[in-house]
Parts: C-alpha cells; sequence; structure tokens
C-alpha cells in the first residue's frame, strides 16, 4: 500500500481474528475469542513502549498485535486502523473479578501511537462481545496528513450514533471496517 502512496490502511472487521483450532471463527463465543482479546492502552500512548516481547516455551515471540500493528504503521510510515478484541478486567476481590470483552477499533499513527480506541456500539455477536460503557464518545482522530476520521464498525452504520454525533461534529470521513458480506448487506438493506 506503501508503495502507492497510501496514506492509511483499514482492516476488515474480525480480518486479524483467524480461525480457531476447530475451524470455526473466534467470535462465535467468549470462550473462543478471548484468547484472541488482549490489553489496549490509553490514546496517545506510544505502543511501542509498552510492551515486552513475551518468548514462550518454544522460543518462539509473542507480540501483542496492536504491537505488531504499530510496528507496521512504524515501519512504513502509514496510519492503520484495524479490528481487534479487548478484555478488560475489573477487579472487585477474587470471585468478584469482572472480564468484558469489546469489539475495538484502532487507529495508530505512523509512528506507532495509538491516535483512537473505539468500541462497537451494537455488537452483532451480543454473547460474545459486551456493549461499550454509556460514558463513551464518539472517537475522533486526527492524521498526519491532515484529516480528521470518525470511528464506527460495520452494523453501527444501521444505528444513528455515533454518526449522527460525527457529523455534528463536522467529520466527513470514516475508516469503515465491516465483515458482513456484500450479497448479504445488499438484500438486508433493500428490505428495510
Amino acid at each position: 500500500a506503501k508503495e502507492d502512496d497510501a496514506q492509511i490502511i483499514i482492516f476488515p472487521e474480525f480480518g486479524l481474528f483467524g480461525r480457531s483450532r476447530l475451524g470455526s471463527t473466534p467470535v462465535g463465543s467468549r470462550d473462543l475469542i478471548l484468547p484472541f482479546a488482549q490489553s489496549i492502552p490509553k490514546v496517545n500512548t506510544r505502543i511501542l513502549e509498552c510492551y515486552d516481547e513475551h518468548v514462550g516455551d518454544d522460543g518462539d515471540i509473542t507480540l501483542n498485535v496492536v504491537v505488531r500493528l504499530a510496528r507496521i504503521a512504524s515501519a512504513y510510515k502509514i496510519v492503520v486502523v484495524a479490528n481487534v478484541a479487548e478484555v478488560v478486567r475489573e477487579s472487585f476481590g477474587v470471585e468478584n473479578d469482572i472480564v468484558r470483552i469489546y469489539n475495538t477499533e484502532v487507529a495508530i499513527s505512523e509512528d506507532g501511537i495509538l491516535l483512537g480506541k473505539y468500541y462497537k456500539m451494537n455488537p452483532f455477536f451480543k454473547k460474545t462481545f459486551d456493549k461499550p460503557p454509556p460514558s463513551q464518545r464518539p472517537v475522533i482522530f486526527k492524521t498526519y496528513f491532515g484529516v480528521d476520521f470518525g470511528m464506527f464498525v460495520c452494523k453501527d452504520i444501521f444505528h444513528a450514533e455515533p454518526q449522527k454525533q460525527l457529523l455534528a461534529a463536522g467529520i466527513r470521513h470514516f475508516p469503515y471496517s465491516v465483515a458482513m458480506p456484500n450479497n448479504w448487506l445488499s438484500r438486508w438493506i433493500f428490505k428495510l
């Protein structure tokens, strides 16, 4: 993409999850998605300074997928937008821990800085992903090439929010990640 002077690359929703060992997509259940879910730092964090490489028993180096994306962004000087699963653990004592899993869109600058993090407001897989807290505000990120982007994911497009607030803020550019096949989407829209 960079060879063609692209300034931003956008991965599809669920595009980095792959298939589970059983052959099914991991978004079908919390148990299957949990190994793919990870903690993501706060916005404006230089990602490459946050994580250490983990060397497994087999000698393989394991990196958080957000670190891998930050390395790509930094190496090619391109903004990367990708869909990942974030796990948020809230500890209230040993037996009262709450684990939330969010369908999360991240934007990473060409320097490996987390520009934006958005939790999908209307998850399609409601038994797999949690709805974001009501305090989530529309997410806008600015790029080095002077464009402001607003974030939402797939099915969110069929709902008033966050698009209504993003448009009211003057945002007209959206790195839209979608997992729906075009033929399914077309048939569904025409039935509305």
